[in-house]
């Protein structure tokens, strides 16, 4: 009798929870609802605040902007610097979607990078966030998004959904535009003259205006620039709504003290100066007279620094184009120039011409090494000084400063980036120090990870990055992020015309005598920036010589012998051999002898003196630190050698040796016993995975003896006749 109560509280009270639930699903599902419908829920449950993550909270300005673009089919917002305008025409390109999936958007920028960085965030918000997912099941990007627009699933046409465009580009398509948003399009570059401004208002007028559908929106973000650009004259248009949102109001007072608090736009204050004050950050209208106009071109820039001693770098003008345009909002590119081409010095330069403009911005420069960069620094600042800039008594090579608080931070491509993000030009030139660090995986990894883990943690959302570099590999930092969709610019020494890219110092015949010399594979990554992948053969066509007709009487010889020893210090490994090689006196060598055996090494050494009976010389081997018992070992039978250190793999080794070689400045006896064995070994040598490639390493060895660079030793001489040998 005690039992029903019970069970009927333990029921009702169930019942409850599921009431509760059911309630809780119907307030969501009321408040997806009526984000479809309105704008201001919409961005407030899908938006999210970029640094923190956070769900963001539309400040009141951001609240009337919103309001305006409801009610009017034109809206003109001015507002100031860092307010949220990027975040909220994401939010207003995805608000109409959600309401029309068959909208046709437009996001106009300064430059495609820019309107980019917006299409990305539509992009990321409809592919991945759950709260979006549950406003718009259905909505979807249709297929992988492209680089310069995105499509969604459920439109009634075959248009791109939304497009990415920067200033003065054309459309992909001219369908007509539903939404139109022009996020901060202007700059000062665009605005220079009165033809470039009617220019400007003519582009936007014919291609993007004239393009509105007849219930299309239009909104215009950003700050003023001139009486007479495009916003200005938008902002007079019919039905145009104007709104203005400085960082304080009439009385001073921050308009978004959420995120403004009056410390912060105190501090911003003093670091801006007072036309950029009023114009960036109260938005006030600025007679024409007091708009700072274009800069001074970096190619003037640099022949009046240096006084003369510099002629403009005309030849590298997709490089200074590139350096000019990072003024103007960020970029992401990478450069290659051959060597001794003015490259370095354009981007020294281009350093210094950007604190000129702006000595409030920190840039850096990061080369492969700690010491080369601050020389380079060294230098960087200098031409600072000399183009007027106010530098702070801080003198210290890897970060110095400007009185305004900008700077430059210069460091090796293995060190740390300390202090203040990078808001300027962040500058990779030559991460690799030469061929040997760029064909090791290990280092290529290193690098990588410099920038991946280091240089991009310290950069700015408004930061250009531009890495200029030899491509020496593939797989390099350059090869890489080309890849991911990275600008890319290749200035190579000759054009696809046929002509010298800086003809008034390198002719085309001082080029291909430089050809010759470094051989195919090196030339094509150092002056044409193409890297060949391994695999493919590296020495070409053998020359043949007659050792009975070749003679020589008066000219003194220069001769080498190659080793490669394949020993353990206790028993016989691999083939071990040695080259005999000599010069005349005209650039040609004669390979004059080759032993090559599998035998224990008593045997090899026997052979070994023998050959230096014959060419009493010291034999040369690239020998690993674990091989230096062998040579010990040589040593106690009666062999001196000259044992150095390798310098990258056999393949780097070998490409001094294989450009003599396909010169033709190597020539093989025809009918010594060994020569067919030694060709085809030379001939088949890839670097990848060879059967054999002792004699390569051998000849190589030899070779680097006779002519050897400025770290390598001065070889004996000795007068002989060919014959006799």
């Amino acid at each position: 009798m005690t039992l029903a109560p019970v069970l009927d509280r333990e029921t009702a009270e169930r019942m409850a929870a599921v009431e509760l639930r059911r309630a809780g699903q119907r307030a969501r599902a009321l408040h997806y609802a009526l984000c479809r419908v309105d704008p201001l829920a919409f961005a407030e449950l899908v938006m999210r605040d970029g640094t923190s993550g956070e769900r963001i909270r539309l400040s009141g300005e951001q609240v009337r902007w919103h309001l305006a673009v409801e009610k009017h089919r034109r809206t003109a917002i001015w507002a100031h610097d860092q307010s949220g305008r990027s975040t909220w025409a994401a939010s207003r390109v995805l608000f109409e979607l959600v309401r029309n999936p068959s909208a046709r958007c437009v996001i106009v920028g300064k430059t495609f990078p820019s309107a980019r960085a917006v299409l990305g965030m539509v992009s990321r918000y409809i592919d991945s966030s759950p709260e979006f997912r549950q406003v718009a099941p259905d909505l979807r990007l249709d297929g992988d998004p492209k680089a310069r627009y995105i499509a969604v699933t459920g439109r009634a046409h075959r248009d791109p959904s939304v497009q990415a465009v920067g200033t003065g580009l054309g459309l992909m398509s001219r369908a007509p535009i539903d939404l139109l948003v022009v996020d901060d399009a202007l700059s000062d570059e665009l605005l220079r003259s009165p033809g470039t401004r009617q220019l400007v208002r003519d582009w936007f007028q014919a291609v993007l205006l004239d393009s509105l559908s007849p219930y299309g929106k239009a909104v215009f973000l950003g700050t003023p620039m001139h009486p007479e650009d495009p916003m200005q004259r938008f902002a007079g248009g019919p039905d145009t709504a104007v709104l203005r949102s400085p960082v304080v109001d009439a009385e001073g007072k921050p308009t978004w003290p959420e995120r403004w608090s009056a410390e912060r736009v105190e501090r911003r204050r003093r670091d801006m100066d007072e036309v950029a004050w009023d114009r960036r950050m109260l938005v006030a209208p600025i007679l024409s007279a007091d708009i700072r106009t274009a800069a001074e071109p970096l190619n003037s820039f640099i022949e009046r620094v240096s006084q003369g001693s510099l002629t403009a770098p005309r030849h590298l003008a997709p490089l200074v184009s590139l350096l000019e345009r990072a003024r103007l909002g960020p970029v992401r590119a990478v450069v290659s120039a051959p060597p001794q081409h003015g490259k370095s010095e354009t981007i020294k330069h281009a350093l210094a011409w950007h604190l000129a403009q702006d000595p409030t911005k920190t840039h850096a420069y990061v080369t492969y090494a700690g010491n080369f960069a601050q020389d380079q620094s060294r230098q960087i600042r200098g031409i600072a000084d000399a183009a007027g800039v106010e530098l702070s008594e801080q003198l210290a090579l890897r970060r110095w400063r400007t009185r305004r608080g900008g700077g430059l931070i210069a460091e090796g491509i293995t060190g740390q980036l300390t202090g203040k993000s990078v808001n300027g030009v962040f500058i990779i030139d030559d991460p690799y120090k030469d061929r040997t660090d760029a064909e090791s995986a290990l280092k290529r990894e290193r690098v990588w990870q410099f920038f991946t883990d280091v240089a991009t943690t310290r950069l700015h959302p408004d930061a250009s990055v531009i890495i200029v570099h030899t491509r020496w590999h593939e797989d390099d930092l350059a090869g890489r992020l080309v890849k991911s969709g990275w600008e890319k610019i290749n200035l190579p020494a000759i054009q696809p015309d046929g002509s010298p890219l800086w003809g008034d110092r390198y002719s085309i015949d001082v080029l291909q005598d430089r050809r010759e010399t470094l051989g195919e594979y090196s030339w094509a990554s150092l002056y044409m920036g193409e890297p060949r992948p391994r695999g493919g053969a590296v020495f070409r066509d053998v020359r043949l010589y007659d050792p009975q007709t070749t003679v020589v009487q008066s000219h003194v010889w220069r001769i080498a012998i190659g080793v490669d020893l394949a020993y353990t210090a206790k028993k016989k490994a691999d083939y071990s051999c040695a080259v005999v090689m000599a010069a005349d006196g005209k650039g040609t060598c004669y390979v004059l002898d080759v032993i090559r055996a599998q035998v224990e090494a008593p045997v090899f050494a026997g052979m070994l003196k023998n050959l230096i009976s014959r060419y009493p010389v010291r034999p040369r081997w690239y020998a690993a630190g674990t091989e230096h018992g062998v040579a010990q070992m040589m040593e106690s039978m009666g062999i001196k050698m000259e044992v150095l250190p390798p310098a990258g793999d056999k393949f780097v080794r070998a490409m001094p040796c294989a450009a003599g070689w396909n010169a033709s400045r190597i020539s093989v006896p025809m009918n010594a016993a060994w020569s067919n064995a030694f060709v085809e070994e030379v001939l088949a040598f890839t670097g990848t995975g060879d059967l054999h490639d002792d004699q390569v390493d051998a000849l190589a060895a030899a070779w680097d003896v006779l002519w050897p660079t400025e770290k390598q030793s001065v070889v004996q001489t000795l007068s002989m006749d060919l014959r006799r040998r």
